[in-house]
């Protein structure tokens, strides 16, 4: 492995800067995590590779509903006071609904940071 470590870019999710790319012994599968919002980046067979597909827009893991096992949505609606966009994320096996924002990203990463509550 090289010893020039490649820039991550900051998280899209929660905009936060630690960012760490962890090894996964088991699986054995790199990927970028946020310390901020505990969101993950794609799998990768090498540290380079992961950080580079974190480096480019790709898609980013919205984990399973911990009550039901099952892959929830990421839906948008029109708030009617002020014509603003609001999103968020839910299961629509069990109905559970995650905290909204104006954001999509911080949508998802608060809704990953309660599954990871419920575990």
């Amino acid at each position: 492995m090289s010893d020039q470590k490649q820039e991550l870019d900051i998280c899209p999710f929660c905009h936060g800067l630690e960012l760490k790319v962890i090894h996964n012994e088991y699986l054995d599968d790199y990927r970028v995590k946020c310390r901020n919002c505990g969101c993950n980046g794609p799998e990768a067979a090498t540290e380079a590779e992961a950080a580079a597909l974190w480096n480019s827009d790709a898609q980013l893991e919205l984990v399973v509903c911990k009550r039901c096992d099952m892959h929830p949505i990421v839906g948008k609606f029109t708030v009617r006071t002020d014509n603003t966009l609001s999103w968020y994320v839910k299961c629509l096996e069990c109905g559970v609904v995650g905290i909204q924002s104006r954001f999509k990203g911080r949508a998802i990463s608060l809704w990953n940071k309660e599954q990871e509550k419920e575990s």
